[in-house]
């Protein structure tokens, strides 16, 4: 009785080490999941100056570094990204630099690509006249009577 119990122990320890083992190849072999990115920067300047050949930076971080890809906005200001092989992780954003300034913006890329990314710029000016504000705070630290 002891034998066929010991027997029994045996083979399910045999059964469940390959379980474990068909499914740890099975996920090692699990196909990639590949995003695409695509967006358009804008300029909501009025009058503003074009968006076409701006580089557009793909940012990939996780924490052994980063990760940059490139690409350029076409004619009406659309950039894509394709076959980007996403990792859970790693966080994700796109960038683009104009007229001395950067814009970005953190992307999720958990359930699928990112499609409709908008990177909204401005032409820059020192013209301190075209500037205004609505509310305003201000917050006095350490204050000595």
């Amino acid at each position: 009785m002891m034998k066929t119990v010991l027997r029994s122990l045996a083979s399910l320890a045999l059964v469940a080490t390959s379980l474990f083992v068909f499914h740890a190849t099975a996920q090692a072999q699990a196909p990639p999941q590949i995003r695409t990115i695509s967006g358009v920067a804008l300029n909501a300047t009025v009058g503003g100056g074009p968006v076409a050949g701006l580089t557009v930076t793909l940012h990939r971080v996780d924490d052994t570094g980063f990760d940059d890809l490139t690409t350029t906005t076409d004619d009406s200001g659309r950039f894509i990204f394709t076959g980007i092989e996403y990792d859970p992780n790693r966080a994700y954003g796109v960038s683009v630099r104009y007229d001395g300034a950067i814009y970005g913006t953190d992307l999720d890329l958990a359930n699928g690509s990112a499609d409709d990314v908008r990177l909204t710029v401005y032409d820059g000016t020192s013209d301190d006249a075209i500037v205004s504000t609505g509310a305003a705070s201000l917050l006095l630290a350490d204050a000595d009577p």
